[in-house]
C-alpha cells in the first residue's frame, strides 16, 4: 500500500513486491474509480450516508455487479471473482476515503505574470 498525489488529491495505491502498480484509486463525487492492469472497477455508496461514510458499498464494473461490501462487520459478499488488490482497496476506500477529497479547491490567481 501506498499513495500518490492526483489533482490535488492522495490517492492510495497498490503495489506488488517488485513496487510496481497494481491498483489505485481517485474520487469521483462521492464514488471512486478502482483501477488496475486489465481492470476498472468503481466503488459506490449502497446507501445514503447519514452522518460521515456510508456503511455499504458497492463494487461494479459497468453495469455487472461484482460485490458487496460492509463497514461493520467488515465483510464482502463477492459475485463475481476480482483481484485481491481491488477488495483490499474497496475496503481502505470505504473506511477512510481520500483525504482532503471534500476540501473547496481554490484556483491560484497569478497577477502580473
Amino acid at each position: 500500500m501506498g499513495a500518490v498525489g492526483r489533482a490535488g488529491t492522495i490517492c492510495p495505491i497498490v503495489r506488488n513486491s517488485q513496487r510496481q502498480p497494481i491498483a489505485e484509486a481517485g474520487p469521483r463525487h462521492g464514488h471512486y474509480g478502482i483501477n488496475g492492469r486489465g481492470y476498472a472497477y468503481e466503488l459506490v455508496p449502497g446507501e445514503a450516508p447519514r452522518f460521515s461514510v456510508a456503511g455499504r458499498w458497492i463494487l461494479t464494473q459497468h453495469d455487472l455487479y461484482l460485490a458487496h461490501l460492509t463497514r461493520r462487520p467488515r465483510q464482502a459478499e463477492v459475485v463475481e471473482p476480482i483481484p485481491t488488490a481491488a477488495l483490499l482497496l474497496s475496503f481502505v476506500l470505504a473506511d477512510f476515503g481520500i483525504p482532503g477529497e471534500n476540501a473547496p479547491r481554490i484556483p491560484a490567481f497569478r497577477w502580473g505574470s
